[in-house]
């Protein structure tokens, strides 16, 4: 799969041989993962190139053998993810750093695939944190919208090459820098939910029942369906038909012909 995406090489955690710490239930931990690909980078790689990282330290709620817990809460589940959370931001920190010593002008784009844990399903289970950090190009600022994971490439794209719309328009996201309106959709144990505008619906496929919330704040407030759920839901299901009909047939790239029925300004 690497492969086919234009990656020219591919590791995995038996290929990480030099390491400080044991494994996890997941694979190696973060420290010994971005050594490894430190160690790839210093042997002259040339630019520009990308290279995507799938941390382990996370996947899991285990400390490595050495390493000195410390009390955030009194919760011990809580404190023993708090402290994994700590111990991989460090490493993170660290890792980065060090690269942009010899890569200055580094964009790293920080992202999940999902969250871990029961913790209350459908939105829940992905409203994961995004950030993009490169301080040769970007001030800071925080953005309070939710977004979509497509999102991420065409943002990229403005900020390395210029306008994504002209350079790839076959792209089924927005750029977090040249657009203004977003929207997010998921799919979860059978319902497809959509948000937008900090309203958030969802629509069981199996019943074709529709339920509507207000998630400001992060806060799921549910509430009666106004006619802009329903506009919400017939774009969803559109939006969901025509991408994973292009998809599934190998012509994602002809979603350019239906882009701008979808959410532009």
């Amino acid at each position: 799969m690497a492969n086919s995406l234009g990656f020219q090489y591919s590791y995995g955690k038996q290929d990480v041989k030099i390491r400080k710490y044991e494994k996890n239930y997941w694979g190696v931990h973060d420290v010994d993962l971005y050594s490894f690909v430190l160690t790839k980078l210093s042997s002259n790689f040339k630019e520009p190139f990308v290279i995507g990282i799938n941390g382990a330290t996370t996947h899991d709620n285990k400390l490595p053998k050495g390493v000195k817990p410390i009390h955030f809460v009194d919760d011990d589940t809580i404190n023993k993810q708090l402290n994994v959370y700590h111990f991989a931001d460090y490493a993170l920190g660290k890792f980065i750093k060090q690269v942009e010593k010899k890569y200055p002008n580094t964009i790293f784009v920080l992202f999940a695939d999902h969250c871990g844990g029961n913790i209350g399903g459908t939105l829940k289970n992905y409203e994961i944190p995004f950030a993009i950090y490169a301080s040769q190009y970007i001030k800071p600022q925080y953005k309070n919208i939710i977004i979509s994971q497509r999102d991420i490439a065409p943002t990229i794209a403005d900020l390395t090459l210029g306008d994504y719309k002209k350079i790839f328009p076959n792209f089924t996201g927005k750029s977090l820098i040249r657009d203004k309106k977003f929207f997010a959709d998921y799919y979860y144990n059978g319902l497809l939910g959509m948000v937008e505008n900090n309203e958030d619906i969802e629509f069981n496929l199996a019943t074709k029942n529709l339920k509507c919330y207000n998630v400001s704040n992060f806060k799921k407030v549910n509430h009666k369906c106004e006619s802009i759920d329903n506009k919400l839901k017939n774009e969803v299901l559109g939006f969901t038909k025509v991408n994973q009909t292009l998809l599934f047939n190998g012509k994602i790239e002809e979603f350019k012909k239906y882009r701008y029925n979808f959410k532009e300004e």
